[in-house]
């Protein structure tokens, strides 16, 4: 997304986070929008791998921050996905294995 994401412009950039309500396992994204309500949950590869082992039904999605540009969002991003954070039991995906 980084690469495209400033080829246009976006009413919102936000940082969501997508919870697994089987297993309590957590991704932290941002994503690029004009409608908060576009059913976007995440890409990562396990995660997809996730929807389709659980259920998409199974995943709840919060929107953390909302920002008016991509700088901050990534800086957001940047500054919540940290190594504190990757560590942690209860996330997943692209940081740790839904396992």
């Amino acid at each position: 997304m980084a690469n495209n994401i400033y080829n246009r412009t976006f009413s919102y950039y936000i940082i969501y986070e997508t919870t697994c309500v089987v297993n309590n396992k957590t991704y932290i994204g941002c994503h690029a929008t004009d409608n908060l309500d576009d059913g976007y949950m995440g890409s990562g590869k396990l995660l997809l791998a996730a929807f389709k082992k659980y259920g998409r039904e199974n995943f709840k999605k919060t929107i953390l921050h909302i920002y008016d540009n991509p700088h901050d969002m990534f800086s957001k991003e940047t500054e919540l996905v940290n190594e504190d954070f990757v560590s942690l039991e209860n996330i997943s995906c692209d940081y740790r294995d839904w396992e």
